[in-house]
């Protein structure tokens, strides 16, 4: 697999959104690491939104910056494609976790849509109860995009972003997307395109809109 996208762009400060990347030079992943799991973000949290507030809740509208179509069903659905990235990733150990998306709205400034997936994440203590492994484990094999903003770069960046991590510069042998039913052959069309030898779509419930 060789996307054909150049990412030499990217910057240290660009990779600096993820709380535990200093510098894009300390990016690591376990050798044995063979599998992406990708979360497409939809949305992003409001340029205002303070998730250490006592106030925060990520299940309402206020928090988000969406678009006209998307209502607070629609949070529900990205809250539950978080939630079984988080779990997909705790049920296979040679995995690592993407949320990919950038700030893709003016109300959402100083948020990216993959950091914001991530807070949400950390609000709910990524499923600890669920997953029955230490917080620790979790958030070591996860990892944010903040360039995206379609669902071709959800893809292919978050390929690069494994490679970059990865201490022999590998591609991922296996990449797992989680994301509306809706979008499976769009994403098959974009695997073939980019020629991943092992892809799987898990399509999780549409929204009404």
């Amino acid at each position: 697999m060789n996307p054909e996208q150049d990412l030499s762009g990217i910057t240290q400060d660009g990779m600096s959104v993820h709380p535990d990347w200093n510098h894009i030079e300390t990016l690591t992943i376990q050798p044995g690491s063979d599998t992406l799991i990708l979360v497409p973000c939809h949305a992003l949290l409001k340029s205002e939104t303070n998730v250490k507030s006592p106030e925060f809740d990520p299940m309402l509208n206020k928090s988000w910056s969406l678009n006209e179509f998307q209502d607070q069903d629609e949070v529900r659905l990205m809250i539950e494609h978080i939630r079984v990235g988080v779990l997909s990733c705790a049920r296979i150990q040679n995995s690592i976790l993407v949320f990919s998306g950038g700030c893709t709205r003016v109300e959402g400034e100083g948020w990216t849509e993959g950091a914001s997936y991530y807070a949400v994440a950390d609000f709910y203590d990524w499923w600890m109860a669920e997953t029955k492994l230490p917080l620790h484990e979790i958030k070591a094999r996860a990892f944010v995009d903040v360039f995206a903003f379609d669902s071709m770069d959800n893809l292919w960046m978050s390929i690069r972003l494994f490679q970059i991590a990865h201490p022999r510069k590998e591609v991922p042998k296996k990449v797992i997307v989680i994301n509306y039913t809706f979008k499976k052959k769009m994403y098959e069309l974009h695997a073939k395109i980019l020629g991943i030898p092992e892809f799987e779509f898990i399509g999780l419930e549409d929204p009404a809109n």
